[in-house]
Order: structure tokens, then C-alpha cells, then sequence
């Protein structure tokens, strides 16, 4: 994507601003999630399928860090020193790019999304697609392989969970709590939700503290 840089200082701008917000990557999205959430009863399989993807965007996101702490360091393009970027962005953390964790969240919830509703699925995809991974690798956060393999595994483990028998009886239990304690539920979705459109920044940065007071 380095040969499409300078070409366009606004497009440039536009791009190296939307990559440094969370809720811009993924609060349309959930939207989507929250509005079909309630348009459906509880015993909905859409519901069941809702919750599997929101599950397991939170596996995507642990899977794509580990995969990214395990696996020979892959420098971001950006911060690699073999392309000009134009000082787009800072190129995103220091840590390895591959599997991009932001595509793994992103395909998971949209791939939730287009199980529950095909024509506001394809909107959630696009999102996912066009507005969450794309500016990342325009600014030198990812190549191509990375937001693709992430988004590979984001949305397989949706596809997986939904699927799942397990998921299925967990589902069923939390129904029957949240029905009888939705002062206690609907409290607790809207807090996961806030993370995820946060990106768990808020978790991330108390957690980074921590490991550095244990650490000293």
C-alpha cells in the first residue's frame, strides 16, 4: 500500500486518524449486535448465536496475542525499516504484527452478525473489513497476511462456537439467570461491551502496571 501514500494528504489524514480509535473500529458493530439482541426472544437462536460470536471475539483476541508472543517476531511494516509510510502513524505498539488481533475481534462479531442477519451482516463485514483492518494496513500496522490470518481466526471460532453443544447448554443457563436477575446482567453486558469497544484498553494498561509492580 506504500505507493498510494502522499498521493492524497486528506485520504492520509482521514486513514492515520480513524486508526487510532477504538470505538470507531468497532462501536458501529456491536451496535448492530445490541439492536439485533433485542429484537429477538430469549430461546432465539439468533441470541445463542449472538452470544457465541461476543465469546469468541474475546477467544480471538487471546489467541491472536498469544500466537503473536509465541511466534518469531514479525515487525509491523511500519516500524520495519523497508517502507516509507510517510509518518502516517507511529506504526501501532513495538510487538509482533502477525496474527493482527484487531482483524480477530472485528471478524469475529461480524461474522456473529451475518449468521444472525444476512443483510445486516454484509454491512457488519464491510465495517469489519473496509473501516477496521483496511486503514491498518494503509498506515503500516499490518501487511495483507496478518489482518487476513486474524480475521481467519476470528471468524472460525464464531462459526465454531455456534455450532457448539456446549455453547448451547451455557447459553441456556444464562438466559434463565438473566431472566430472573436483569438488574445483574444487562449491567454487566453493557461493561463488556464498553471493553470491547475500548479495545480492553482500560484491562490492558491496569494489567501492563501490574506485571510492571510485580515485576520490581
Amino acid at each position: 500500500m506504500t505507493n498510494l501514500h502522499g498521493r492524497s494528504h486528506l485520504l492520509d489524514r482521514i486513514l492515520s486518524e480513524m486508526v487510532q480509535f477504538p470505538t470507531i473500529k468497532y462501536l458501529p458493530v456491536l451496535l448492530l449486535v445490541i439492536g439485533l439482541w433485542f429484537s429477538v426472544e430469549w430461546r432465539s437462536e439468533r441470541r445463542r448465536i449472538l452470544f457465541a460470536g461476543v465469546l469468541a471475539g474475546f477467544l480471538a483476541f487471546a489467541v491472536t496475542r498469544t500466537m503473536q508472543a509465541l511466534l518469531p517476531e514479525r515487525p509491523r511494516p511500519g516500524l520495519s525499516g523497508k517502507f516509507d509510510f510517510h509518518g502516517l502513524a507511529e506504526a501501532g505498539p513495538d510487538w509482533s504484527s502477525f496474527p493482527s488481533d484487531t482483524a480477530g475481534l472485528a471478524l469475529a462479531i461480524a461474522t456473529a452478525v451475518f449468521l444472525t442477519s444476512r443483510r445486516l451482516g454484509v454491512l457488519a463485514l464491510f465495517w469489519a473489513i473496509v473501516v477496521t483492518c483496511f486503514p491498518r494496513l494503509y498506515c503500516g500496522y499490518h501487511y495483507l497476511s496478518d489482518l487476513v490470518a486474524g480475521g481467519m481466526i476470528g471468524a472460525a471460532l464464531t462459526v465454531l462456537l455456534a455450532k457448539s453443544g456446549w455453547i448451547e447448554k451455557f447459553y441456556l443457563r444464562l438466559a434463565r439467570v438473566a431472566e430472573l436477575r436483569p438488574q445483574y446482567f444487562y449491567p454487566l453486558a453493557f461493561f463488556v461491551m464498553f471493553q470491547i469497544s475500548e479495545w480492553f484498553w482500560d484491562i490492558r494498561r491496569m494489567g501492563g502496571e501490574a506485571a510492571k509492580l510485580l515485576i520490581s
